[in-house]
């Protein structure tokens, strides 16, 4: 392990980056792989309370490579933690877990969950555990390292005088779960009162797979085009909870015409249309936040399309009305096109296009995975930026395992 001075800074550099944090999936991959690499573990495992029970969020191990932990992270839960493993007794009694030896040679309390060994192939020699608690001294997770090494690569355990380093860890990262969840608390309270309306397709399922499959398209698209770390990590954590807002302008269309099982007639779509003005109207009034301004961003410009053909086109979204020479002979917005179209517009519109096609809809049955693919690569160059449905196609595999993390 590192020396003292050199963990604490790298726990101070960590706490910056937790601040900075908004989606709750992201920060615990954040925390698990930050702690992983102050203590060389093998293998880490990151449990959150869900309700009243706590339940495995993911793990890594150091044979993983990037996908396959984004693979990890979007898995769906697993089930309630059997009570004679360690992250079951640190959520019973809060303490730090620390020690070295086998399982047997250890009480039978303080033992790891034995399926690490099954699933990861690990023999179990060496263990740290410790809570994550919000300001209320509340239970949030749990984080279980498995064969932490010395530099040299060395079985060990956390020496007892650093473990108010681990203590301090363990209180920045509460602390910035405890803001992450308060974040998605708030967003999922706006979709909420879409949700309440029981006839729009705003699922939580639907809002979190979409924002799920932007973020990492981006993350794919990003990295291809040389941004820096530090930006794709900031903009792709900002992108997952703004995303989730992007049909709230839907509140404002007539549910008749939102609960219509057949095709709608011209002027009812027209009307449907304006779902994109009016949800950006909504964000810019009643958020001052961040996301929020985003949330607007993507509201208005998720049906844009890339050959200038989309809408609402050139307006302004505080009145709606198209913006000074960019109107046709008619007087109608024209549409944005090409790289003028927002980077999280264009995004979100291929992952609602893709999700929106791969599930029920009130008006149709979902479409078979390889006719949705289809459509997204014929209509690339069209309806979608061309490098971003290249990139959408890389990440494949990661958004397979969002639907399923997601389902309806």
């Amino acid at each position: 392990m590192l020396n003292k001075q050199q963990n604490f800074q790298q726990i101070l550099d960590a706490n910056l980056e937790f601040a900075q944090a908004k989606d709750v999936d992201f920060l615990l991959e954040k925390i698990l792989t930050t702690v992983r690499k102050l203590s060389h573990a093998d293998v880490g495992s990151i449990y959150v309370m869900e309700g009243d029970e706590l339940r495995l969020h993911h793990t890594q191990n150091g044979k993983q490579d990037s996908a396959n932990s984004l693979l990890h992270i979007y898995r769906a839960s697993a089930g309630k933690i059997p009570q004679d493993t360690i992250p079951a007794y640190i959520a019973q009694t809060g303490d730090i877990i620390n020690f070295r030896g086998t399982p047997a040679e250890s009480d039978s309390t303080n033992r790891p969950d034995r399926s690490y060994e099954q699933e990861l192939q690990v023999e179990i020699l060496s263990v740290c555990a410790f809570p994550l608690k919000n300001t209320y001294n509340k239970l949030l997770g749990v984080v279980q390292l498995i064969n932490i090494r010395t530099l040299d690569g060395e079985i060990a355990v956390v020496p007892e005088d650093d473990l108010p380093l681990v203590q301090l860890f363990a209180n920045n990262a509460g602390a910035a779960l405890e803001r992450a969840l308060a974040t998605r608390a708030r967003v999922q309270g706006i979709i909420q009162i879409l949700t309440a309306l029981r006839d729009t397709e705003e699922t939580f399922a639907h809002v979190n797979r979409v924002g799920a499959y932007a973020a990492e398209i981006y993350e794919t698209w990003a990295r291809r085009k040389g941004m820096a770390d530090s930006e794709i990590s900031g903009q792709k954590d900002a992108l997952r909870m703004a995303a989730m807002l992007h049909d709230l302008g839907k509140l404002a269309i007539p549910s008749v015409i939102r609960k219509k099982p057949g095709k709608l007639t011209e002027e009812e779509y027209n009307t449907m249309k304006e779902h994109t003005i009016k949800g950006a109207q909504l964000l810019l009034k009643h958020g001052n936040s961040e996301i929020e301004s985003l949330a607007a961003e993507i509201a208005l410009t998720h049906h844009e399309r890339w050959d200038g053909k989309g809408y609402p086109g050139y307006i302004d979204p505080q009145t709606g009305e198209p913006l000074p020479n960019h109107c046709n002979e008619q007087g109608r917005p024209l549409g944005k096109q090409g790289e003028d179209i927002p980077v999280f517009g264009r995004l979100v519109a291929i992952a609602d296009v893709y999700d929106a096609l791969s599930n029920h809809r009130v008006f149709r049955e979902a479409w078979k995975e390889d006719d949705v693919l289809k459509k997204l690569r014929v209509e690339s160059g069209t309806h979608f930026d061309p490098e971003m449905i290249d990139a959408f196609f890389a990440t494949l595999d990661t958004i397979r395992a969002i639907s399923k993390r997601f389902p309806d």
